[in-house]
């Protein structure tokens, strides 16, 4: 006979997925690494992000012969990154770093540089007049930078916005998983119960089976001289009409 599984109030009815709380605690940060160029192509060439930032970190820091306002100086004149590396007797990626770490005071002095040069006035009648019209220019290119920095900070706090709600989601269905899961151990650990139980009944069935051909067989050993005096009788009958 089967033996009847007793389950808890708490396991019966509809499934439950749990409303466990964000944890706060957590670190939900985002942080972002921006590769030079030559960075960029060991990237990819295959090697790994991790590689990269390990080689960075354990590179030593050597201290460059540039300050900002020389950087700013040589900027103001338009020209090109290239050409002010090449001045200072730097690399690329050494002047991209540079400029990398201190890009906000860069942004600084190169605003106050160009203010200044808008508030002198030329007292050359021709020179200062091609002097005015090259200065917007000069300019411009890096009003247009820290116009592209300001964008470039607005992107990643969006960016870090979203990543923090799809974190949160995350969690979220990370908890109704791990209750669900739960769930489905005790349902098997249950069914692996049932399991063994059929198992035993269907052995002391197979056992009762087999007890009750041998009863048979004995019956029908038994019945067999019966049938042969019941045909002799039958037929001496048979005959004597």
């Amino acid at each position: 006979m089967a033996i009847p599984i007793k389950l808890s109030p708490y396991k019966m009815g509809p499934l439950r997925f749990g409303t466990r709380p964000y944890k706060e605690t957590w670190d939900t940060s985002v942080k972002t690494t921006k590769l030079t160029p030559d960075e960029l192509e060991q990237y990819k060439a295959g090697k790994s992000i991790d590689e990269i930032l390990r080689e960075r970190e354990n590179m030593p820091v050597k201290k460059l012969p540039i300050t900002i306002e020389q950087y700013v100086e040589l900027k103001l004149q338009n020209k090109k990154e290239k050409e002010i590396a090449a001045e200072l007797g730097l690399t690329e990626q050494q002047l991209w770093s540079w400029k990398h770490s201190r890009k906000e005071k860069i942004a600084k002095a190169l605003e106050i540089a160009q203010n200044e040069q808008k508030d002198v006035p030329d007292t050359y009648s021709t020179r200062g007049v091609e002097k005015r019209e090259n200065e917007p220019k000069s300019a411009e290119k890096p009003v247009s930078e820290i116009e592209e920095l300001k964008k470039e900070i607005e992107n990643l706090k969006k960016e870090v916005i979203d990543a923090h709600k799809q974190i949160t989601e995350w969690q979220g269905k990370y908890y109704e998983l791990d209750d669900q899961f739960n769930y489905t151990l005790q349902a098997k650990d249950q069914a692996l119960k049932l399991n063994a139980n059929l198992e035993n009944q269907l052995q002391k069935q197979s056992k009762e089976i087999i007890r009750l051909n041998e009863e048979i067989n004995l019956l029908n050993k038994e019945i067999y001289p019966l049938r042969q005096l019941a045909y002799l009788k039958l037929s001496k009958e048979v005959n004597s009409v």
